[in-house]
């Protein structure tokens, strides 16, 4: 390829510039080797493919064997590699990065420690919001560039979620972390990406190779595989959990309304990125948030902290100012009804939840749910089951099914064979419903429903991200009785 004066990178067509690279990507829903025309005649001054596209265009072509691979390379090199000036965190796990991420931020507020993050919250610095992306973690373009604009205001770290999207296509390529965060295993996710559980551990244990050699890895050592995953690993390990040889253990002592109370130990302290341990402490706190699922989670999140030079007063300074997350166990309201709203989209989840529930005060419970969309029957059936168990044995008094076919994207559409297997165990199963394909349809009939005293679980993934809102909207504008 000749000496050519690019001005820019893109993977769209659209939005192609006079003097860009288009680099040609296969997707899941479209082929960028599709769009070359449109983007030569939009001004690309060279496009990058894996296959030679007919008829060649009138600029130069660069074959290789994954663009993916090579855009990865490229972003990282057209942003300056900010990677390697950032001091990074991967935090994967089929459940709670989410959560340990937000965690974490808000410890290193306490510490007066600014930090940037990349995640399902979008890009954020100091814990406020900079930007959405619509992913996770986004591509290489965008994670890069955005690495560098949080170097640019100063921050010393950079939290990120690694989702096994990201690991097997090639998003993550030349990105190292100094400190990793696991917060287990569980079968039954992305089975819509991933033909088995196998397949899905496979992509997870890519993200070994994102941590640089003999750096600590922080995991949750309850979980007997993920023991054995990470003794086989070139890395520092710090188990974290219940058990009594745990670095940082966990107790917890209390489940109530208010809040969870539990201790925290580490007698040995936490190592840190260059190595040195950080300060021993042994904390007794109120986390206020509920759960033992939250409790494990902001464990995780402590020893991370530590890792990063968080001192024991603001582990606890922060842990003790939590705040709900978005959509995950978070508490909406407690008056005139308990509104209860979570991500839920896995039948462990489902539990965790019901294990919240089970602490709060109320009289009669109601439930709206979203199907788990585009994820395949297995999970479906899976959430099903779950929900059934906890519905019979708390006495659902009404229960509201959902394809929110009026919030939900293409990616998250319930397909009819998902709807037929949820439908399928919950009748199985006894448990009575009533299935609108609206999601404020749904919200509507429910909160017809709910009377004050009452407590409305709210459980879906992103079509149901509004549904709380919705909730509050009906029940203020309900005519006085």
């Amino acid at each position: 390829m000749p000496d050519l004066a690019i001005t820019g990178i893109t993977t769209h067509s659209q939005e192609v510039e006079r003097g860009d690279l288009f680099v040609a990507i296969r997707g899941t829903r479209a082929d960028g080797h599709d769009f070359i025309a449109d983007a030569v005649a939009r001004g690309a001054a060279a496009v990058v493919v894996e296959r030679e596209p007919e008829p060649l265009p009138a600029v130069p072509v660069l074959r290789v064997e994954r663009s993916r691979r090579l855009l990865a390379e490229l972003s990282a090199a057209w942003f300056g590699h900010p990677a390697r000036e950032l001091p990074l965190v991967g935090i994967t796990g089929t459940m709670g990065k989410t959560s340990v991420l937000s965690f974490i931020e808000t410890i290193l507020g306490a510490a007066q420690m600014p930090v940037g993050s990349v995640g399902s919250l979008g890009v954020r610095c100091g814990g406020q919001p900079l930007e959405e992306t619509g992913h996770t973690l986004p591509g290489p373009l965008v994670l890069h560039r955005v690495l560098r604009e949080l170097l640019g205001k100063g921050c010393r770290a950079a939290l990120m979620e690694a989702t096994t999207h990201a690991l097997t296509q090639d998003r993550l390529r030349g990105v190292e972390y100094g400190l990793g965060v696991f917060t287990g295993l569980v079968p039954l996710e992305h089975m819509e990406y991933h033909d088995s559980f196998r397949s899905y551990v496979d992509a997870k244990l890519r993200y070994f190779d994102h941590l640089q050699p003999g750096s600590p890895l922080i995991y949750f050592s309850d979980d007997p595989a993920l023991r054995s995953i990470v003794a086989e690993r070139e890395v520092l390990p710090v188990p974290c959990g219940t058990g009594a040889d745990a670095a940082v253990r966990v107790q917890v002592e209390k489940i109530e309304t208010a809040g969870t109370m539990l201790r925290l130990s580490a007698p040995g302290g936490v190592p840190g990125l260059d190595g040195a341990a950080s300060e021993p402490f042994d904390l007794r706190l109120q986390l206020p948030l509920l759960g033992h699922s939250t409790a494990t989670n902001a464990t995780l999140a402590a020893a991370a902290a530590a890792a990063l030079g968080a001192t024991p007063a603001a582990i606890e300074r922060g842990l003790t100012s939590l705040r709900p997350v978005r959509r995950r166990m978070q508490i909406v309201q407690r008056e005139p009804f308990i509104l209860l709203d979570d991500f839920g989209g896995h039948p462990n989840t489902v539990t965790a939840v019901f294990e919240v529930i089970s602490a709060l005060p109320w009289r009669r419970l109601h439930v709206v749910s979203g199907y788990r969309g585009t994820r395949g029957v297995p999970i479906n059936r899976g959430m099903a089951r779950a929900l059934a168990i906890w519905a019979k044995r708390y006495r659902c008094e009404s229960f509201f099914l959902t394809a929110a076919e009026d919030t939900s994207d293409e990616r998250n559409w319930a397909q009819p064979e998902e709807r037929s297997a949820f439908q399928e165990e919950l009748r199985r199963e006894g448990v009575s419903f009533v299935a609108e394909d609206r999601m404020d349809r749904a919200i509507q009939q429910a909160v017809e429903r709910v009377g004050e005293g009452d407590l409305l679980l709210i459980l879906g993934t992103q079509g149901m991200d509004g549904a709380a809102a919705a909730a509050q909207l009906y029940w203020a504008e309900a005519p006085s009785p």
